[in-house]
C-alpha cells in the first residue's frame, strides 16, 4: 500500500534528528571503556614450556607371541603416551592447583585454589600421542615477579603430577605381571608334571618295535604265501603234463615191464637209481601185473601223478594256514597302529601344552625387565623444557582500539534505538510521510525524493 512506503527524505530526517543522541552517547561509552581500562593495572605474563617424551617399546616378532604379552607392552605404551587433553586434565585439576600454591614461596594475598585457574592457560606447541608432547604454561599476573614463580611452580607441579600418574600406572602393570606370571609358572608345572607322567608310562618305543618285528613277520609270511601260489601252480602243470602223457599212452605195450624199465634206462629216460627203486616195486608186484601188457611210462606217469595230487592237497592247506596267519598279523597291526596313535596324539598334546606354557611364561619374563626400565625412565619422561624468566614489560591494554570498538558498537546500538523509537512512536516515522502527504495536496507540488 502507498501508505505503508518510506522514503530516504524520511530516513534521514529521522537520523539527523537523533545524530546528537547517538554521537552523544557513543563518545561517552568510549570514554569510559578508555579510562577503566588506562586505569587497569599492568599485568605480566611469563611462560614456562613442558616437554613429555614417550617411551618406544618394540612388538614381539614371534608369530605366536602370548596375548598378554602382547597386551603388556601395548599399555605400557599407552601409559607413556600422554595426549593434550590427559595432559590439560592434569595441569588444571584441583590436586595440581593446590601443589602450584605450595611450591611458592610466598602465595599472593587473595589467591585461592578456586581462583588460580584465572591466570593460566595452556597451548599445545607440537607432538603428542607417539611424539613428543610440547606445552607452554602462560601465567598472566599483575606482579612480575610472581607471575614468573606461578608459571615455574605450575609447570613442576603439572609434570610431577605426570610422573606420579605414570608411575601408579605402572604400578598397577606389575602388579598385573606378576599375577599372570604366577598364573603362567602354575600352567607350565602343571603342562610339565603332565608330561612327566605320560613319560613314565610312554610305550610309543615298544609299540614301534612290535609294529617293525610285525611287518617282518607279515612280509615272511607274505613271500611263504607267494612261494606256494607258485609251488601249487607248478604242480597243477605238472598234473596237467602227466594226465597228458597217460591219456597219450593208454594203448598199452606187449613187452614186459622189465624190459621196459631196461629199455628206458639203456635210453637215458631213467636214471639208474629210478631204474632200481622201480625195479624194485616191479618186483613186489603179483606176477601176473608185472608181465601184463602195461606202459611202464604209464605207470610211472599215474605214480607221478598221485605224489602231485598230494603236494598240492599240502601246499593248499599251507597255504590255508599262512593266510589265517596274514589275517592275525593284520589285526594286531591295526590294534599296535591304533594305540600308537594315540599314545601319539597325547604326546603332541601334552608337548603342545608344554611349549606354550613355556613360550607364555618367557615372554611375560620379558617384559618384567622392560618394566622396570620404564619405571626408571619415568621421571624423566616429562620435565620442564624451558623455565619462565621474569617479564620486563607489561601486556599492552589496547586502551585505544577497545575504545573505538565500544565506539562503533554504542552506535550502532543507538542507531537502531532511535529508529526503533520512532516506529514505535509513530508508525508514519514521526509524522513525516503525513505532513507531506499534506503538503503535496495544498499546493500540488510534490517533494523530489524516492521511494521505498
Amino acid at each position: 500500500m502507498a501508505e505503508d512506503e518510506i522514503s530516504l527524505r524520511e530516513l534521514y530526517l529521522v537520523f539527523r534528528r537523533g545524530l546528537v543522541w547517538i554521537l552523544a552517547v557513543s563518545l561517552v561509552i568510549a570514554a569510559l571503556v578508555f579510562v577503566v581500562l588506562y586505569l587497569q593495572p599492568n599485568r605480566y605474563q611469563a611462560t614456562a614450556t613442558v616437554r613429555m617424551t614417550p617411551l618406544q617399546f618394540t612388538q614381539p616378532q614371534q608369530a605366536t607371541a602370548s596375548p598378554q604379552a602382547q597386551q603388556n607392552l601395548l599399555d605400557l605404551s599407552a601409559i607413556t603416551q600422554i595426549g593434550f587433553d590427559a595432559y590439560k586434565t592434569l595441569a588444571l585439576s584441583r590436586e595440581t592447583l593446590k601443589a602450584t600454591l605450595d611450591r611458592l614461596d610466598t602465595v599472593p594475598k587473595g589467591l585461592t585454589v578456586a581462583d588460580v585457574a584465572d591466570h593460566l592457560r595452556l597451548t599445545k606447541l607440537s607432538g603428542g600421542g607417539a611424539d613428543p608432547l610440547v606445552v607452554a604454561q602462560t601465567v598472566v599476573y599483575r606482579d612480575p615477579g610472581t607471575a614468573a614463580s606461578l608459571a615455574n611452580a605450575w609447570a613442576a607441579a603439572s609434570t610431577a603430577a605426570v610422573q606420579d600418574s605414570i608411575t601408579s600406572d605402572m604400578s598397577h602393570l606389575s602388579k598385573t605381571l606378576a599375577s599372570e606370571l604366577v598364573s603362567s609358572s602354575d600352567t607350565l608345572n602343571a603342562a610339565e608334571s603332565k608330561w612327566t607322567a605320560f613319560q613314565k608310562q610312554d610305550e610309543r618305543d615298544s609299540l614301534r618295535s612290535q609294529l617293525t618285528a610285525l611287518n617282518s613277520r607279515i612280509t615272511g609270511a607274505q613271500q611263504q604265501l607267494d612261494t606256494l601260489e607258485r609251488q601249487a601252480s607248478a604242480t597243477q602243470a605238472k598234473q596237467a603234463l602227466l594226465r597228458a602223457v597217460v591219456q597219450a599212452r593208454t594203448t598199452g605195450n606187449t613187452s614186459s615191464l622189465d624190459q621196459q624199465v631196461q629199455a628206458l634206462t639203456a635210453a637215458g629216460v631213467l636214471q639208474p637209481p629210478l631204474a632200481e627203486q622201480l625195479a624194485g616195486a616191479l618186483a613186489e608186484v603179483p606176477g601176473g601185473t608185472a608181465q601184463s601188457p602195461q606202459d611202464v611210462a604209464t605207470v610211472v606217469a599215474r605214480t607221478e601223478l598221485q605224489q602231485q595230487a598230494g603236494d598240492l592237497a599240502g601246499y593248499a592247506a599251507e597255504r590255508d594256514t599262512v593266510q589265517q596267519q596274514l589275517a592275525s598279523f593284520a589285526k594286531q597291526q591295526a590294534d599296535l597302529r591304533i594305540k600308537l596313535a594315540g599314545q601319539q596324539q597325547t604326546a603332541d598334546q601334552l608337548q603342545r601344552q608344554v611349549d606354550t606354557a613355556t613360550q607364555t611364561y618367557q615372554q611375560l619374563s620379558s617384559v618384567a625387565p622392560i618394566l622396570r626400565a620404564a619405571g626408571t625412565l619415568a621421571p624423566d619422561m616429562a620435565s620442564v623444557f624451558s623455565h619462565a624468566s621474569t617479564p620486563d614489560k607489561a601486556l599492552s591494554h589496547r586502551t585505544f582500539t577497545a575504545a573505538v570498538v565500544a565506539f562503533v558498537l554504542a552506535f550502532i546500538v543507538m542507531l537502531v534505538g532511535v529508529f526503533l523509537r520512532a516506529a514505535v512512536a509513530e508508525p508514519s516515522l514521526g509524522g513525516v510521510r503525513r505532513r507531506d502527504d499534506d503538503a503535496r495536496a495544498g499546493d500540488g507540488t510534490a517533494p523530489a525524493s524516492g521511494r521505498l
